[in-house]
């Protein structure tokens, strides 16, 4: 539904410039940037353990291979690990 129509003016029509409204610049205000953070001092210690064998229940030595494979195989056999593996 038109409300209205304005035909074009000749005499307006040799002062319009074409120009790319994807660079236009709207803002008048200067672009400035600021940022400042205070945040207290965190010390860090760094540590590390070296785990050889870990994880085995206390009635499982892990230097005894007897006893290591004994727990795999009831481990093995355990639904719950079945069905992550």
């Amino acid at each position: 539904r038109v409300l209205c129509s304005i035909p074009p003016n000749e005499e307006q029509a040799a002062d319009y410039v074409v120009r790319n409204p994807s660079v236009a610049v709207l803002d008048t205000s200067p672009h400035m940037s600021e940022h400042e953070a205070n945040t207290e001092r965190l010390v860090v210690k760094h540590s590390s353990i070296r785990h050889m064998e870990g994880g085995w229940p206390k009635d499982v030595d892990a230097s005894e291979p007897t006893d290591v494979n004994r727990y795999r195989k009831k481990a093995e056999k355990d639904e719950d690990y079945k069905g992550t593996m």
